[in-house]
């Protein structure tokens, strides 16, 4: 401590009863601490009551009642990217594919390697008719995740339209090699 502070210090603790002043001189600033972490705390426990409510929303089909309560969430807190992406995977269920676009695109702009994004933004650009732009989401995706069976097997349907068989059956290939569940994993293993 350089030597005022430490005479202003040593001046201080002759003229104050140690204890009871600093302890009163400290509680206004824990009290403001306090007040702000508790805020700060509530405003999180709502956030995630609105998060939990709109993908309970979600499950049920209330679709509109969860892009309300994710909308919520996001004016509480603007960059939530799980707040943009559970809104736009909302709105992509309600025919909103240009609006899911954008949600999808907030959420990787606040997190570009958020891959669930990139995969809910490929899905409404395929809605949309932007085959090209959903594969190279798509193929965003594989690269964040590898082990994405979907993604290798969604693309694969894509590059099928634009009659690109040969990286369609690649795509196709891939997904049942990382253990791809579905009926075209099975279809692929027969005929590619």
């Amino acid at each position: 401590m350089p030597r005022v502070t430490t005479a202003f210090a040593a001046a201080l603790a002759l003229f104050l009863p140690i204890g009871r002043p600093l302890l009163v001189g400290l509680t206004p600033v824990a009290g403001i601490g306090a007040g702000l972490l508790s805020t700060q705390t509530a405003q999180a426990q709502t956030i995630m009551s609105l998060y939990e409510s709109g993908l309970e929303k979600f499950q049920k089909g209330d679709y509109e009642g969860a892009i309300s309560d994710f909308s919520k969430m996001i004016k509480l807190d603007p960059q939530n990217r799980s707040g943009y992406y559970a809104r736009a995977m909302s709105k992509l269920n309600t025919g909103q594919y240009k609006s899911s676009v954008k949600d999808s695109t907030k959420a990787i702009k606040i997190d570009p390697n958020f891959a669930g994004a990139y995969l809910v933004r490929s899905q409404a650009k395929m809605k949309l008719g932007n085959i090209q732009g959903a594969i190279k989401d798509l193929d965003k995706v594989i690269i964040l995740d590898s082990k994405n069976a979907f993604a290798y097997r969604v693309r694969g349907l894509h590059k099928e339209k634009l009659a690109d068989l040969e990286g369609a059956c690649a795509d196709w290939r891939k997904a049942a090699e990382l253990s791809d569940k579905s009926p075209v994993a099975d279809w692929v293993r027969d005929q590619c």
